[in-house]
């Protein structure tokens, strides 16, 4: 179950990234790109489809998805053992109240794509139109420049820009999750208590901006290409103490890096987490460099990260 939610989150984390910093260029793939940021504001109320593919088995879920103009609420409809989940994605933040919980945990949003980089690193093919939860869409598709693998195809609502339709494929190139509309409202009367987390507490890892001058600030010496350093170190409390998190960003993807100074009851020797035979959203790679404990996670090769891990200066 656990998995299962967890996978939910970060997916539709990833749904609702896609913001609003928008291309000036009068290109398709502009035009489409800054069509989507417009569909970021709308608002909306509809029924959602979210398929999820892992260790050869297939998972599917459904959700009461509502987005209000600074707010996403998604409510888990099945199966049976997820159902009353809920997300609020809002403000920066993630939180999650599992079903019959008595709190949220809260986690760092998603950030919006930045167009003109991830024009950069990725190539935006305009591949035609078709209907999907009765509207006409527009779909385009989103390719590595690198590798050229596919990354996502979008379903873009034509009219108002809201994302019906979405494939995310990982760094091999298989589709790992899909999400679809059955049934959309834009003409909705939003109740914007429903965004709100009401009298339950919120709990979860304290994320403070930290001043750490360049010349202290630990930090890998590899970044795979196209990433770059995206908006400032972090502190982040864990169950160990106090680690530095960076992340670093290609335009979509978004990898994090996890510092922290080894503690003297420390298991140097931890093994790393065993690598899923098919993982759907980011591999984690786990590396201890002299006196601190690096975790890097990123939907990009195993391969990239630990190279990346491994360069801490």
């Amino acid at each position: 179950m656990l998995r299962s939610a967890a996978m939910v989150v970060m997916l539709l984390a990833g749904g609702a990234a896609f913001g609003a910093q928008q291309p000036r260029s009068k290109s398709a793939s502009h035009r489409w790109l800054r069509l989507m940021a417009v569909g970021r504001q709308v608002p909306y109320e509809g029924v959602q489809t979210i398929e999820m593919r892992f260790a050869g088995r297939r998972t599917t879920a459904t959700a009461r998805v509502a987005q209000s103009r600074c707010a996403t609420r998604t409510k888990i409809l099945s199966p049976a053992h997820m159902r009353g989940m809920e997300i609020l994605e809002r403000g920066g933040r993630r939180l999650v109240r599992r079903p019959g919980g008595t709190h949220w945990s809260a986690g760092l949003g998603s950030i919006p794509p930045e167009p003109r980089r991830l024009l950069r690193n990725y190539r935006v093919s305009i591949q035609g139109t078709a209907e999907t939860a009765g509207r006409g869409a527009t779909i385009g598709a989103i390719s590595s420049r690198a590798s050229g693998k596919l990354v996502r195809r979008i379903w873009l609502d034509s009219e108002k820009g809201v994302v019906l339709r979405a494939e995310h494929y990982n760094w091999e190139g298989r589709l790992v999750y899909s999400t679809e509309f059955q049934e959309i409202d834009y003409a909705v009367t939003l109740d914007e208590e429903e965004f709100e987390t009401g009298k339950l507490p919120v709990r979860g890892p304290r994320t403070v901006p930290v001043e750490v001058p360049e010349a202290e600030l630990r930090k890998p010496s590899y970044v795979p290409a196209g990433f770059r350093l995206i908006g400032r170190p972090c502190s982040v409390r864990t169950k160990r103490g106090n680690a530095i998190h960076l992340r670093y960003g290609d335009g979509l993807n978004v990898i994090s890096v996890f510092i922290r100074k080894l503690e003297p009851d420390d298991d140097r020797k931890k093994p790393a987490p065993p690598r899923a035979t098919d993982e759907p959203f980011s591999a984690i790679v786990q590396h201890v460099k002299g006196d601190y404990r690096v975790t890097v996670i990123g939907d990009i090769s195993p391969a990239e990260l630990r190279r990346m891990a491994d360069s801490l200066d």
